[in-house]
């Protein structure tokens, strides 16, 4: 399908009609909430771009100019960018082939080495806006790209702002309400913390929690009665309502969605990061990125094979089964897998936290 510039939202068109010289729009993309997201072509370079318009006239987000300078292998590379007028602004990134995280998480079968990898990459590249006195404030699945060296690279810098002397700055803008940190309902400012509840959300799913993205999802048999009455933008403010309150509580994860084989030591990172108490959180990325590599040194490798997963110990390997309605620990030996009977687990979980205490 040919892509029109009739498409474009009248506040971006004519930019859009400037930058024809330079570039061969192909299509746009309405997965985001937060701006407006066009693909080109650069037609000097032969390269493939991404072009992100956003809302930058609240005096709180990062001068355009200055997002060409970041320079960090986890930080998408941004080629240009600059102010249209004193409400919006664009950026000109590279074009990530390998999609986003949410497309990574749907089709790998990842380890929780592979994982805790990515994990740590990504929290990189927070770490470098932190030190340029930046917050990122929307970090999720979808604002995270696979980059052509398959590097995970934070890519989206609309809501971007600088902080204060303080280490806050005010979010009047708002997005993504599902990644909210429980503060920024209240105080309306965001900080350095706000960003680390986010990576508290991000090493959830990566290690392969359920995080509904459908507000419809948390509604209870109640709180949908009520929602099929409203219409508009009534039942939109209804359904972030109800988000709200989860978020608020500090509810909005389920461990028990977690793969049987993830450690209690990893799962207490989380926990920390997403405290509702900003003073209970890591209150930097580096804090967090030190308990990450404490808790990895006593952690093994859990792989998925032959649809099986096995845990890469120092010692051995080894797996748990299901069998006839049970579970059993077996163990790679010279001769193949065999049971050991030293164990007896009741489930799953049980089973893998007799293998973290056997490995360890």
């Amino acid at each position: 399908m040919t892509f029109s510039l009739d498409q474009v939202p009248q506040e971006f068109r004519g930019r859009c009609q400037e930058l024809q010289s330079a570039y061969e729009f192909t299509s746009d993309c309405t997965k985001g909430a937060n701006g407006y997201l066009v693909f080109a072509k650069n037609k000097q370079l032969n390269r493939k771009v991404a072009i992100k318009f956003y809302y930058w006239g609240d005096g709180n987000h990062v001068e355009p100019a200055n997002l060409s300078k970041l320079e960090h292998e986890s930080v998408l590379t941004v080629d240009h960018a600059e102010a249209i007028d004193k409400d919006y602004a664009f950026f000109v990134a590279r074009y990530c082939e390998g999609g986003d995280l949410d497309a990574w998480l749907e089709s790998h079968n990842h380890s929780l080495n592979g994982a805790m990898q990515a994990f740590e990459q990504i929290a990189a590249g927070v770490s470098y806006l932190h030190s340029k006195n930046y917050a990122h404030r929307d970090l999720k699945p979808s604002n995270i790209f696979v980059a052509h060296s398959g590097r995970f690279v934070l890519g989206d810098f609309g809501s971007v702002v600088a902080l204060g002397l303080d280490g806050s700055a005010k979010s009047i803008t708002k997005h993504s309400i599902l990644y909210r940190p429980p503060e920024d309902f209240d105080q309306n400012l965001f900080t350095r913390q706000g960003d680390v509840y986010q990576l508290g959300l991000v090493m959830y799913q990566l290690l392969g929690g359920s995080l509904p993205y459908e507000l419809s999802a948390w509604f209870s048999a109640a709180d949908r009665k009520k929602h099929a009455a409203l219409a508009g933008p009534d039942a939109d403010i209804f359904a972030n309502s109800v988000m709200q309150k989860w978020i608020q509580r500090g509810r909005i994860l389920d461990f028990e969605t977690l793969p049987f084989y993830v450690p209690t030591k990893l799962k207490t990172i989380i926990r920390r990061a997403t405290r509702v108490n900003i003073a209970e959180r890591y209150n930097t990325v580096a804090d967090m990125l030190g308990g990450l590599n404490n808790a990895m040194q006593r952690t093994f490798d859990w792989v998925l094979e032959d649809g099986q997963w096995i845990a890469r110990g120092r010692k051995c390997d080894c797996r748990c089964v299901e069998v006839g309605g049970s579970v059993v620990v077996e163990k790679c030996q010279t001769s193949g897998w065999r049971r050991d009977n030293r164990f007896n687990p009741a489930d799953l979980r049980s089973a893998a936290q007799m293998i973290d205490e056997f490995l360890s």
